[in-house]
């Protein structure tokens, strides 16, 4: 599809020829301010090939050994809440997100995560943006749970036993988040009878579910 704003094809031109985080940010934070235009801006952004472009410059970023860790962990961060901003509300940009590369990237997020909180926000938008991509999408339910959703989201749902160093040790209003935002996903994936086997053959990780879920507000339908 040609596009018709400049400012798109500008962007993820210069992105991808970033050559250092920072820039990689800057530009990064452009794409927030594009969605907020709405619903056609962020199908453009989708077609023109966004998706693809902030996945390379994850890689890329990854890749420069010289970079601080913590940039590093903002740019998949930042790539995470625009996954989510991509496809919350928006049907399409929903299936169109997965078949470009976003599961792959999203689970690659939760299988690294360890309980820190320079992971924190690249975790809780990971599990963000599945909820939202599988929000009455049966298909990418499907393939969430085939690709190995439920055992990653499972992980984050019971308290952690994990002693990360005490700079960056998660607050316990953090943790909480995370355990929520787990709850949700799983809720929306277990919508798709594929799921049940999987989800029960871990009584542990369905009491700590149903003691989520009757012990305090359910946000199990708040982000679509």
């Amino acid at each position: 599809m040609a596009s018709s704003e400049p400012r798109v094809r500008l962007c993820i031109d210069t992105l991808r020829s970033a050559s250092n985080t920072a820039h990689r940010l800057r530009v990064l934070e452009v794409f927030k301010w594009l969605i907020r235009e709405g619903d056609s801006m962020k199908s453009q952004l989708v077609l023109e090939g966004v998706v693809e472009a902030m996945l390379d410059s994850v890689k890329q970023t990854e890749g420069a050994k010289a970079e601080p860790p913590d940039q590093l962990h903002s740019v998949r961060g930042t790539v995470a809440f625009m996954l989510y901003a991509l496809a919350c509300g928006h049907p399409s940009n929903k299936r169109n997100v997965v078949k470009r590369g976003a599961f792959e990237y999203l689970f690659y997020l939760l299988r690294n995560s360890d309980g820190s909180q320079r992971c924190y926000d690249e975790t809780r938008f990971a599990m963000l943006s599945i909820w939202s991509m599988c929000y009455s999408v049966p298909e990418n339910q499907i393939r969430a749970v085939s690709e190995g959703a439920i055992p990653l989201l499972l992980k984050h749902v019971a308290p952690s036993t994990a002693s990360p160093s005490s700079d960056q040790a998660l607050q316990s209003h953090q943790m909480k988040e995370l355990r929520y935002s787990a709850v949700g996903t799983l809720w929306h994936i277990a919508g798709n009878p594929v799921s049940w086997p999987i989800l029960l053959a871990d009584p542990v990780g369905l009491q700590s579910i149903a003691a989520l879920l009757v012990g305090g507000k359910s946000r199990k339908t708040e982000v679509i």
